[in-house]
């Protein structure tokens, strides 16, 4: 007699597998419109019912259906219905989508280019406005079409619903859970490939603008939290980042830490981000939304909201969110900006394109006061922004003592600012035209309407640089002790990866001041002093947060790059002989952590 197979589908839902209802529903949500009212009806209802049993699954089940899900259209289902007239299809599509994306490693069964497609049909969901959601609910007010208010309700098990108050709401929570889902096919672990990433542009290289538009996307009066573009942001991000191993800047990336083919794919995709039409002017525009945005309007607007709901959902909608979604909206310019400045030369950035950037990276270099010496609601909202930061956690990994690396890392502005704004000068310092933009007599051709002659001459006027590399220096120090702090709080993984992190965005800066200082000849010496032992510090301090979580390929090249850098400190920045041996050290442990890893079982 065969052992009794345990499951968490109930009997009902195994009867039901077994005789075909995947199949069944599947017939039903396939057919093509137009459909009579009840079609459209079931259509909703299957999608649903398909959706509610893979929540129900344990892992393996779940598994199973999803691979049964796949092959019979489930996703093509979603896809083509998120650009349906009915808004009632459009939202069940995008909630079961993300469904499925969220209970079911789906991202290990599409290719690049269904993943491109995915993402493309997500951005489109977001752009139907400025008809959304007006259009829809006129749509939900029309007798013709108010059938759908009674689904609605019932999806979410409301006594009531009301077009004009509820619908915005709804829909906005489905654009959040459009771009997730896109958002989630690239934050995998383990990482995606700069390959994989590459094919995903070639396929729809238009989903660079349609991400970008996603991000100047106006807030909706309905849905004034949404993070829309907070999660388009990362998303453009995730397909330009560099591998966990790269500290970008440290040196040549073909050398040791960098594949070549790695190198060459990253190059290719920042050449297609290049080739779009605009390009720096729409990042630019990203900036200057949040720059110009009404904050009071905003402020008022995310209060009205907040007070039309009950307890549990203003803890979920309170006002410091949009703060932090402001704060991630940046970093992720800076991260772009400063990820672009280390294929300038590759990919033929123009000077005044460099130039036009000036400003952003000054901006974001601006003082705000630390967390505990605000005292105005406005030092605290500037502070919100100032130190927020971006660490994903792996998706479907709840317990932060397996987390073994973090799909996306973004540093803080407070460190994130002056690092952009040192690679800027780096560029230009290289092609020998820092020097020179004090002479021009006229903007040069191609400079962003954003900025001006005087503001460029002013930011890179040597005694603004002097002042721009103190605080940087000051801020590199800061960081490394937020790395610091995160391991005198506690010791586990999450606290290794997110020390790790801040170690290594030190680094990054530390590297960036030591380029800056070579390639300006020695003019800022003096000031700069003390960043090469740091960069050495950051980068052995991060290998052995790498140790700590087992990831040697990481901890290795962190720590070649600490010994390598070793080689060029003065003596008059006093590295410890202890440092080196330690690095040294950490070399050995990871390369046995290595070998062990690929010895046969």
């Amino acid at each position: 007699m065969e052992a009794e197979v345990k499951t968490s589908f109930s009997p009902f839902a195994e009867a039901c597998m077994r005789a075909g209802l995947v199949e069944a529903m599947m017939s039903i949500a396939q057919a093509d419109s137009p459909l009579p009212e009840d079609q459209y009806v079931a259509q909703c209802y299957a999608m649903d019912s398909l959706g509610y049993l893979l929540k129900s699954g344990d892992q393996s089940e779940k598994e199973e259906l999803l691979d049964r899900l796949v092959r019979e259209g489930f996703v093509a289902v979603c896809l083509r219905n998120m650009q349906h007239d009915l808004c009632l299809l459009r939202q069940v599509a995008v909630d079961n989508l993300y469904k499925l994306v969220e209970e079911s490693r789906l991202e290990d069964k599409l290719s690049s280019s269904e993943v491109a497609e995915v993402i493309e049909r997500a951005c489109m969901f977001v752009l139907k406005a400025p008809k959304e959601p007006q259009y829809s609910v006129a749509q939900l007010l029309n007798p013709n079409t108010s059938w759908q208010i009674s689904i609605f309700a019932n999806r979410q098990n409301l006594p009531k619903y009301e077009a004009n108050k509820s619908y915005p709401r709804t829909h906005g929570i489905g654009e959040v859970n459009a771009i997730l889902t896109a958002h989630s096919l690239l934050a995998t672990s383990p990482l995606r490939s700069r390959k994989f990433c590459l094919d995903i542009l070639k396929d729809k290289p238009q989903i660079i603008d349609l991400l970008l538009d996603c991000m100047i996307i106006e807030r909706r009066p309905g849905f004034p939290n949404s993070q829309v573009d907070t999660f388009a942001g990362e998303t453009l991000v995730l397909l330009f980042q560099w591998p966990s191993h790269v500290i970008p800047g440290l040196s040549d990336p073909t050398y040791k830490s960098f594949k070549a083919s790695d190198w060459k794919a990253m190059l290719q995709a920042v050449s297609i981000f290049m080739s779009r039409e605009d390009w720096s002017e729409r990042l630019i525009e990203v900036w200057m939304r949040l720059q110009e945005e009404d904050i009071k309007r905003s402020m008022k607007c995310v209060s009205r909201i907040i007070s039309a709901y009950n307890q549990l959902e203003q803890k979920l909608l309170r006002t410091e969110l949009l703060f932090e979604n402001r704060g991630k909206s940046r970093i992720i310019v800076l991260r772009l900006l400063t990820t672009l400045t280390h294929a300038a030369e590759s990919c033929g950035i123009t000077n005044a394109q460099i130039e036009s950037f000036l400003h952003v990276a000054y901006q974001a270099s601006r003082k705000c006061k630390s967390p505990p010496d605000c005292f105005t609601p406005k030092d605290r909202s500037l502070t919100m922004e100032n130190i927020e930061e971006i660490n994903r956690n792996p998706q479907r990994e709840d317990d932060p003592r397996n987390y073994t690396e973090l799909p996306l890392t973004v540093a803080p502005e407070n460190i994130l600012g002056p690092t952009a704004l040192i690679r800027l000068l780096v560029v230009l310092a290289q092609r020998k035209a820092l020097a020179g933009i004090q002479t021009l007599r006229h903007a040069p051709p191609g400079l962003s309407p954003s900025t001006s002659l005087g503001h460029i001459q002013q930011i890179t006027h040597p005694s603004v640089i002097r002042r721009v590399i103190t605080i940087a220096q000051e801020r590199l120090k800061d960081r490394m002790q937020t790395g610091r702090k995160w391991l005198a709080k506690q010791k586990g993984a999450w606290q290794y990866l997110c020390a790790g992190t801040a170690f290594a965005s030190s680094a990054e800066l530390a590297a960036a001041l030591v380029a800056l200082d070579t390639h300006t000849e020695g003019t800022y010496t003096t000031e700069i002093r003390g960043a090469r032992r740091l960069l050495v510090i950051a980068l052995g301090n991060a290998s052995q947060m790498s140790l700590n979580v087992r990831q040697y390929e990481r901890a290795l090249h962190f720590a070649w790059g600490a010994v390598s850098a070793t080689e060029n400190i003065p003596e008059e920045e006093a590295l410890d002989k202890k440092i080196t041996e330690k690095n040294q050290q950490r070399i050995s442990q990871a390369t046995a952590g290595l070998e062990r890893l690929h010895q046969p079982q």
